[in-house]
């Protein structure tokens, strides 16, 4: 009998019970994420076939994957929101279901079952965030996080990452060269950098522009 090790803080004996009535294909265990290095063991690892874990603060999700990585057990994620900067890098992630913490339990069961016939489950709140990341990669825009530069700043770090002077950047944007002196000066100081070179490198690097 194969072993599905639910991680999932305040799980209800109600839940619990459900659980274990509707999977009877299955040795199952429900455990804490303070309990989480009882996975971290290799006759436990050789008996799994599919480990549940909820993303939470207390859990090294990526090191956990790793340990598991060389073995025949699936992995699922649960998470309790949905934010797209985290699931864009969960996406990344070499695992076999992305589910949601609200999900009823034969929800539940439906997608461990197509986990186990060796498909991929998201939950169907999660695919808008994936198609967004495939448009992006079709029609790829750059990455400009709020609060970083103003709008006059990051148009000035893109002329800049094409060559042109301050002189030239003040003509295209109709501003005066001590203006452009000035946004320069500025978002070299919020992009920590200390000259234009640095700022370009910078750039590419986080997707601010794209090359």
């Amino acid at each position: 009998m194969s072993t599905l090790t639910i991680i999932k803080e305040q799980e209800t004996q109600k839940d619990r019970r459900i659980i274990r009535n509707k999977l009877l294909n299955y040795k199952i265990t429900l455990i804490e994420p303070s309990m989480i290095s009882y996975l971290y063991n290799e006759k436990y690892r050789s008996e799994s076939a599919l480990v549940l874990i909820e993303i939470t603060n207390n859990i090294d999700v990526h090191k956990l994957i790793e340990y598991y990585s060389n073995s025949n057990v699936k992995i699922g994620l649960i998470l309790s929101k949905t934010d797209e900067m985290q699931l864009t890098e969960l996406f990344k992630l070499e695992v076999d279901g992305y589910f949601l913490s609200d999900m009823e339990i034969d929800d539940i069961i439906s997608a461990i079952n197509l986990i186990e016939n060796g498909d991929i489950y998201v939950h169907p709140k999660l695919i808008r965030v994936l198609h967004q990341e495939f448009l992006n990669l079709l029609h790829p825009v750059p990455y400009r996080p709020k609060g970083v530069l103003t709008n006059r700043e990051w148009e000035v770090l893109e002329e800049i990452s094409k060559g042109y002077s301050n002189k030239d950047i003040g003509s295209h944007f109709f501003i005066s060269e001590a203006t452009v002196k000035n946004h320069v000066s500025s978002l070299l100081r919020k992009l920590k950098v200390n000259d234009r070179t640095g700022a370009i490198v910078l750039a590419i690097k986080n997707g601010y522009i794209l090359r």
